[in-house]
């Protein structure tokens, strides 16, 4: 099974991705993503627990706590796609973070 990792960390970036969120429950895809401010590890949603009609609503950080299960970054299942909030993009793709590091350290250490 295919999944995604969600790296957001504030609330703005988590209301923003929302929608990318639930695309990514749409597909069929089972949907990693981070807890706020990186302070518990990592929620995974698995689409066998989930019914369609909530993709919205469990794609929304309340209802990933509530359909989502936690986990450790190592037992993230390989990843085909990750989400990255960004302050800024160059024409060149290069992304610009906030300058905590976060999403190094986890893509690395995943």
């Amino acid at each position: 099974m295919s999944v995604s990792v969600d790296f957001g960390k504030e609330v703005l970036e988590r209301v923003l991705k929302r929608g990318v969120d639930e695309a990514v429950l749409r597909r069929g895809k089972m949907l990693v993503m981070s807890m706020p401010r990186m302070l518990g590890g990592f929620l995974l949603l698995d689409l066998e627990g989930i019914s369609p009609v909530l993709y919205s609503v469990a794609a929304a950080i309340r209802g990933a706590f509530r359909y989502g299960a936690p986990i450790h970054p190592s037992e993230i299942p390989e990843v085909d796609i990750v989400v990255a909030g960004s302050l800024a993009v160059s024409i060149y793709g290069e992304r610009l973070g906030k300058g905590e590091g976060v999403l190094r350290a986890r893509v690395h250490n995943t």
